[in-house]
């Protein structure tokens, strides 16, 4: 496969997230269903915000001044919106079905 003009395919480094991302998931689960049974789903949900944020704010950081070769410009609000909120929704159930 040949890459477009301008942009070069890195499959090696993406097979490693998509494994180390499958991972973390796999842990994330584990310690979201040990914490269930002594802490609110609420608490578990809010909690995982708050660390989760931190990394984001680097990356969106890195990418709003050109370090990461990503555009992160939204060209339709309304579908992110709506993502958005099944995302949330949707992690709100995978808690709530920690329990």
């Amino acid at each position: 496969m040949t890459a477009a003009p301008g942009y070069c395919i890195r499959t090696g480094p993406g097979i490693v997230c998509m494994i180390v991302g499958a991972g973390l998931l796999t842990t994330s689960d584990g310690v979201v269903k040990w914490l269930a049974d002594g802490y609110p789903i609420s608490q578990i949900i809010v909690l995982r915000g708050a660390f989760i944020l931190l990394p984001m704010f680097i990356l969106a950081w890195r990418m709003a001044h050109g370090e990461i070769g990503v555009s992160a410009r939204i060209k339709t609000w309304s579908a992110s919106a709506a993502r958005d909120l099944i995302h949330g929704v949707g992690v709100f159930v995978f808690e709530w079905a920690a329990v």
